[in-house]
Parts: structure tokens; sequence; C-alpha cells
């Protein structure tokens, strides 16, 4: 199971701060297909990096099979990542997905189940 809680990730230069996500809570059970979508830029392969476990949240909570690996580092992310199935990109895949979940601005909009 995946489990997110006010999930942030905020990008910082020295010149800028931009927030990809911001308090994203999100539940997907195990098994369950979610197609994640929205326009560009407004942090889906933000979401999915982390989600897949590349990259860390900069606040909030990520939960992988009830264990905490918000803060984990690189390599316990590595031993963890072959477990999660992405496919990233490809509008099809959302016609088999179970729920689909909307992004806009870094934020969850809206969450429709299509089937059980």
């Amino acid at each position: 199971m995946i489990i997110t809680e006010e999930l942030n990730k905020i990008f910082r230069t020295d010149v800028v701060e931009t927030t990809a996500l911001d308090k994203v809570n999100l539940q997907v059970a195990k098994g369950e297909f979610v197609a994640v979508m929205g326009p560009s830029g407004c942090g889906k392969s933000t979401l999915l990096n982390i989600i897949g476990l590349p990259d860390n949240p900069s606040n909030g909570k990520y939960f992988f099979n009830n264990v905490e690996v918000s803060k984990f580092r690189e390599k316990d992310r590595a031993n963890l990542s072959t477990t999660i199935v992405m496919v990233t990109h490809s509008p099809a895949h959302a016609e088999r997905a179970n729920r689909i979940v909307q992004l806009f601005d870094g934020h969850i909009v809206t969450e429709n189940n299509i089937r059980n």
C-alpha cells in the first residue's frame, strides 16, 4: 500500500522557489491501478518520482507497505524501488485504471473511482 500525508516538494535555486507538490494526500491499495493525470507542469512526474523512490519529498510523509520511507537515503530507496511498477506518459493506460487522480498546480483536484 502507498500512503502520502501532506506531501510537499519544493525546488529551490538562489533566485526562485517552486512548489511542485503542495500537501498531497493519497492512498493506493495493493494491486490497485491508478492513473495520475493533469496538465504539463502540474506535478505528475514529481509525484511519481517520490512514489517510485528516486526522490524524497521536501516535507510530509510517504508510507510504502506500512513503512515510512520519506526520509530514506538513496541506497535504502533503491532497495525498495524494485517492488513498484509504474508506466508513465501513456494515456492509453488510463482506460485500465481503477481510479483516476487528477493534479493541478501541485494539488489533487479530483479523484474518481472508475470501477471496483
